[in-house]
């Protein structure tokens, strides 16, 4: 990407932020939790893991572990994806924070499912573009290798399978 090193850049300069002014960030904290997200969205090699070092260290700084750093963040994060999902098509900022964030926070994601499974049915829906339902997919495969996520899943397991994966069986 032309951006990569600008990209490379903002992170490194978070990181040194982070380092100087630790828990001074508290008031910015949910700002900094979006943008360490979207860095890991674009896709430059070693940004992701970069990004992961970030709020570690921010994390540490604010006195908390990295989960409970993103459960301070998770819910309003996804309030405002779930504003954005209809929109979303393969090159939506939204869609590639949205799986960012359920797949790092996967096992925060099962106390959400009722936000989260309106965005897969509609992300699921046949009519929507292949690329995000594939995405939604591989993310729905991926949390339900998450033991914790399985185990609280419940009741809301014949609703994924009516409204989300039996629409897609058809070929």
């Amino acid at each position: 990407s032309d951006h990569a090193p600008l990209q490379n850049a903002v992170c490194k300069l978070l990181a040194e932020l982070v380092k100087v002014a630790g828990p001074n960030l508290a008031p910015v904290s949910y700002q900094l939790f979006r943008l360490l997200l979207q860095l890991h969205t674009v896709g430059v090699v070693g940004l992701a893991a970069q990004a992961n070092s970030v709020v570690e260290k921010l994390s540490k700084s604010l006195g908390l572990d990295v989960m409970a750093f993103y459960e301070q963040h998770f819910l309003r994060t996804l309030e405002a994806l779930s504003q954005t999902h209809e929109q979303w098509d393969r090159h939506s900022q939204d869609k590639a924070l949205f799986q960012v964030l359920v797949f790092e926070g996967a096992s925060l994601a099962v106390n959400y499912l009722d936000l989260l499974i309106p965005i897969f049915v509609s992300c699921m829906n046949p009519q929507r573009d292949p690329e995000v339902r594939l995405s939604c997919i591989l993310l729905l495969n991926d949390l339900f290798g998450d033991k914790n996520f399985t185990s609280k899943l419940g009741d809301h397991a014949p609703q994924i399978l009516s409204k989300v994966l039996i629409p897609n069986m058809v070929w």
